[in-house]
Protein backbone atom coordinates (compact mmCIF):
# COMPACT_ATOMS: atom_id res chain seq x y z
CA UNK A 1 0.00 0.00 0.00
CA UNK A 2 2.95 2.34 0.36
CA UNK A 3 3.59 2.72 -3.44
CA UNK A 4 -0.02 3.10 -4.56
CA UNK A 5 -1.17 6.67 -5.36
CA UNK A 6 -4.21 7.96 -3.54
CA UNK A 7 -7.51 7.30 -5.35
CA UNK A 8 -8.51 10.95 -5.09
CA UNK A 9 -5.75 11.93 -7.54
CA UNK A 10 -7.11 9.57 -10.25
CA UNK A 11 -10.66 10.80 -9.74
CA UNK A 12 -9.67 14.46 -10.27
CA UNK A 13 -7.30 13.83 -13.18
CA UNK A 14 -9.83 12.35 -15.60
CA UNK A 15 -12.40 15.22 -15.50
CA UNK A 16 -9.60 17.80 -15.69
CA UNK A 17 -8.08 16.11 -18.74
CA UNK A 18 -11.48 15.78 -20.40
CA UNK A 19 -12.20 19.48 -19.78
CA UNK A 20 -8.83 20.54 -21.17
CA UNK A 21 -9.37 18.43 -24.31
CA UNK A 22 -12.83 19.91 -24.80
CA UNK A 23 -11.49 23.48 -24.53
CA UNK A 24 -8.68 22.69 -26.99
CA UNK A 25 -11.13 21.14 -29.46
CA UNK A 26 -13.47 24.17 -29.31
CA UNK A 27 -10.51 26.54 -29.74
CA UNK A 28 -9.35 24.61 -32.83
CA UNK A 29 -12.83 24.89 -34.37
CA UNK A 30 -13.06 28.63 -33.67
CA UNK A 31 -9.62 29.29 -35.17
CA UNK A 32 -10.48 27.18 -38.23
CA UNK A 33 -13.68 29.14 -38.83
CA UNK A 34 -11.91 32.47 -38.37
CA UNK A 35 -9.31 31.54 -40.98
CA UNK A 36 -11.90 30.43 -43.54
CA UNK A 37 -11.83 32.82 -46.52
CA UNK A 38 -14.99 34.75 -47.33
CA UNK A 39 -16.58 33.19 -50.42
CA UNK A 40 -18.07 36.57 -51.35
CA UNK A 41 -14.95 38.72 -51.25
CA UNK A 42 -15.90 41.16 -54.03
CA UNK A 43 -13.50 43.68 -55.56
CA UNK A 44 -11.94 46.96 -54.39
CA UNK A 45 -13.55 49.06 -57.16
CA UNK A 46 -16.40 48.91 -59.67
CA UNK A 47 -13.94 48.75 -62.55
CA UNK A 48 -11.98 45.94 -60.94
CA UNK A 49 -15.25 44.09 -60.27
CA UNK A 50 -16.25 44.26 -63.95
CA UNK A 51 -12.80 43.15 -65.16
CA UNK A 52 -12.56 40.31 -62.64
CA UNK A 53 -16.06 39.05 -63.39
CA UNK A 54 -15.33 39.20 -67.14
CA UNK A 55 -12.26 37.02 -66.57
CA UNK A 56 -14.18 34.55 -64.38
CA UNK A 57 -17.01 34.25 -66.93
CA UNK A 58 -14.50 33.77 -69.74
CA UNK A 59 -12.82 30.96 -67.76
CA UNK A 60 -16.26 29.45 -66.98
CA UNK A 61 -15.24 29.15 -63.33
CA UNK A 62 -18.27 29.13 -60.98
CA UNK A 63 -16.11 29.45 -57.83
CA UNK A 64 -14.54 32.67 -59.11
CA UNK A 65 -17.90 34.02 -60.30
CA UNK A 66 -19.48 33.31 -56.91
CA UNK A 67 -16.98 35.49 -55.07
CA UNK A 68 -18.16 38.61 -56.93
CA UNK A 69 -21.87 38.20 -56.10
CA UNK A 70 -23.31 39.07 -52.69
CA UNK A 71 -24.16 36.25 -50.29
CA UNK A 72 -27.82 36.61 -51.29
CA UNK A 73 -26.93 34.67 -54.46
CA UNK A 74 -27.06 31.34 -52.65
CA UNK A 75 -25.66 27.95 -53.60
CA UNK A 76 -25.60 27.06 -57.27
CA UNK A 77 -26.20 30.63 -58.49
CA UNK A 78 -22.95 30.86 -60.44
CA UNK A 79 -23.54 27.49 -62.13
CA UNK A 80 -27.05 28.59 -63.11
CA UNK A 81 -25.76 31.88 -64.51
CA UNK A 82 -23.09 30.07 -66.51
CA UNK A 83 -25.61 27.63 -67.95
CA UNK A 84 -27.82 30.55 -69.07
CA UNK A 85 -24.86 32.21 -70.74
CA UNK A 86 -23.74 29.01 -72.45
CA UNK A 87 -27.25 28.52 -73.89
CA UNK A 88 -26.85 31.76 -75.81
CA UNK A 89 -23.80 30.42 -77.72
CA UNK A 90 -22.33 33.87 -78.31
CA UNK A 91 -19.26 35.59 -76.86
CA UNK A 92 -20.07 36.98 -73.41
CA UNK A 93 -19.03 40.45 -72.30
CA UNK A 94 -19.22 42.10 -68.90
CA UNK A 95 -19.35 45.89 -68.85
CA UNK A 96 -19.91 48.62 -66.31
CA UNK A 97 -22.71 51.12 -67.09
CA UNK A 98 -23.06 53.65 -64.28
CA UNK A 99 -24.32 51.79 -61.23
CA UNK A 100 -25.10 48.65 -63.20
CA UNK A 101 -23.05 45.74 -64.38
CA UNK A 102 -24.24 44.35 -67.69
CA UNK A 103 -23.57 40.81 -68.83
CA UNK A 104 -24.42 40.38 -72.48
CA UNK A 105 -24.00 37.78 -75.18
CA UNK A 106 -23.82 40.00 -78.29
CA UNK A 107 -27.34 40.57 -79.59
CA UNK A 108 -28.69 37.37 -78.03
CA UNK A 109 -29.55 39.06 -74.76
CA UNK A 110 -28.41 41.17 -71.87
CA UNK A 111 -28.78 41.03 -68.09
CA UNK A 112 -28.21 44.06 -65.87
CA UNK A 113 -27.32 43.78 -62.21
CA UNK A 114 -27.08 46.40 -59.49
CA UNK A 115 -23.87 46.96 -57.55
CA UNK A 116 -23.50 46.88 -53.78
CA UNK A 117 -20.78 48.58 -51.74
CA UNK A 118 -20.28 46.65 -48.48
CA UNK A 119 -17.40 46.88 -46.03
CA UNK A 120 -15.16 48.65 -48.54
CA UNK A 121 -15.69 46.12 -51.35
CA UNK A 122 -17.95 46.04 -54.39
CA UNK A 123 -20.28 43.12 -55.04
CA UNK A 124 -22.92 42.31 -57.66
CA UNK A 125 -26.53 42.13 -56.53
CA UNK A 126 -27.73 38.71 -57.75
CA UNK A 127 -31.23 39.95 -58.64
CA UNK A 128 -31.21 41.16 -62.26
CA UNK A 129 -32.86 44.50 -63.03
CA UNK A 130 -36.44 44.11 -64.26
CA UNK A 131 -35.83 46.65 -67.02
CA UNK A 132 -32.96 44.59 -68.41
CA UNK A 133 -30.22 46.59 -70.11
CA UNK A 134 -32.33 49.61 -71.10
Amino acid sequence: MDGAPPRRFKKKLLPTLAGALLVAWIAAIVVGIAREPDPHSGAPSKENLAASLQSAVKERDPKKIEQYFSDAAGDGYAESLLSQLEDRSAPVSVALHGDQLRISADTAGCMAFGLLHQDGTWLVDPVPALSGCR
